[in-house]
């Protein structure tokens, strides 16, 4: 068994103790201790789970908009247990009144939240909601606008007595169309939640969402016949929904159709890079078999930069987490012996260049003496050397500017550079009628833009 298993059924077996302890306190306090504190701690117990739940989900969901999703549910959770402890607490007509109206606050927003979070089931870390969603959010404002305003028309509550009071009421219109949008909603929810368990591609069927849901209906059940041990021990509705709600989407967390950064150990293991997770001042929590013995404190402590060289073949990285770091190495020893290769096929490259625009030089240099009557033959001579160069030494000098073109300097044509230099003996001949002296000089000027032009 993994740790982060060991870890989870911990957590479940300290949740399932304090579950336990309120519901005893409740039969207790209604057998035994009769006093109103164990009311409270029982209510203390329900929160404090509803709360630690609510901070796990924002440590471990990766997945931004089902975070946000299950966060709003955990806190309306939390808000509608505190506005009955509050209710059941107080003895103020009106008060009880309003607190008891708002309880539709949650009751109407966690299935439409539960909806959001069923669709993201099983979809990539960047899935956005299509915009026609947010449609939903219409009728429950203004079923939820009806609830509030009931004291003005009385269309969803009515009181025959005369007295604005919970104590005696009866449903009226309005009623049965908050009920039907809560029914739709948790329907739509669970009908989703359902379809993404079967596991694609085979007949297997994720077991552990369904878990929760199934005692969800026989809780109701029982809740409906007034089964009496259910209602001594369990008889408070609000508690039961809210824990089941948080057990369904808890049980969708760990069978994996909602992503969460669990499991970090077996991954580790799995990997053969060296990496290792620190907290926040670096003490070391996790790392892989690679990256064994870890980076001691100390040294990450010194650590500024995101990268850092340890030595010739190898670099320290380092990236901010929402709660620590994370540190690897990379070997970069086969890129440096890349590097090293083609900064030589460079020099060796643009030494054999410049071995063949010298013989091309000094083959135009030999007709600055020659008259301009010649010039026409000696071009031709000319010509003819550079081509034997070129050809004789083809094979040589192509794979050496091949290899220049894979340093994303230029793909260059050998060929087309010789042709260059031909048309720059050419020039220095003709103008030889104008200026012999700059013959010389003309071709030296262009060598030297050909070996800038292969230098950058």
């Amino acid at each position: 068994m993994s740790k982060a298993t060991k870890k989870s059924l911990l957590y479940a077996l300290a949740a399932l103790g304090l579950i336990a302890l309120a519901m005893w306190l409740r039969y207790a306090s209604r057998t035994v201790l009769h006093s109103p504190v164990y009311n409270h701690l029982r209510s203390g117990i329900y929160i404090f789970l509803l709360c630690a739940w609510c901070h796990s989900v924002r440590v471990r969901i990766v997945q931004t908009q089902v975070q946000r999703y299950l966060l709003a549910i955990s806190m309306l959770m939390v808000l509608w247990l505190l506005l009955r402890s509050i209710k059941f607490s107080i003895a103020n007509t009106d008060a009880e009144r309003w607190l008891w109206y708002f309880y539709y606050v949650p009751i109407l927003f966690i299935p439409m939240l539960s909806v959001f979070v069923s669709q993201s089931l099983g979809k990539p870390e960047d899935f956005h909601l299509p915009r026609w969603t947010k449609l939903l959010y219409v009728p429950t404002v203004l079923l939820l606008l009806l609830v509030l305003t009931n004291d003005l028309h009385q269309r969803v509550f009515s009181f025959p007595s005369g007295i604005l009071s919970d104590a005696a009421y009866r449903y009226e219109r309005g009623y049965f169309f908050v009920l039907g949008w809560e029914l739709f909603c948790a329907a739509l929810s669970l009908f989703m939640i359902v379809t993404k368990c079967r596991i694609p591609h085979t007949k297997r069927v994720r077991l552990l969402p369904l878990v929760p849901f199934a005692l969800s209906l026989a809780y109701v059940y029982a809740y409906a016949e007034k089964i009496h041990w259910v209602w001594v021990l369990a008889g408070d509705m609000t508690v039961a929904q809210c824990l089941m709600i948080a057990g369904i989407f808890e049980s969708c967390i760990q069978c994996g159709l909602i992503q969460s950064n669990r499991g970090y150990d077996e991954l580790l293991e799995a990997t053969t890079l060296p990496v290792q997770i620190t907290d926040e001042n670096f003490c070391t929590k996790h790392a892989s078999a690679t990256m064994r013995p870890p980076l001691p404190q100390s040294e990450l402590r010194q650590i500024t930069q995101d990268t850092v060289q340890l030595d010739d073949d190898t670099l320290l990285k380092r990236h901010k987490l929402r709660r620590g770091w994370a540190f690897w190495k990379e070997d970069v020893s086969e890129l440096n012996q890349l590097r090293q290769e083609l900064e030589l096929t460079v020099l060796v490259g643009i030494y054999n260049t410049e071995v063949c625009v010298v013989v091309v030089a000094v083959c135009a240099c030999c007709v600055v003496d020659v008259e301009i009557s010649n010039a026409s033959v000696q071009i031709i001579e000319i010509v003819s050397v550079a081509n034997f160069v070129y050809k004789t030494n083809q094979t040589v000098f192509q794979s050496k500017f091949n290899n220049v073109a894979a340093l994303k300097i230029r793909n260059i044509n050998f060929s087309v550079c010789f042709n260059f230099v031909y048309f720059l003996v050419v020039a220095g001949i003709v103008c030889k009628q104008v200026v012999i002296v700059n013959l010389f000089s003309f071709i030296t000027l262009g060598v030297n833009n050909i070996l800038d032009f292969l230098n950058h």
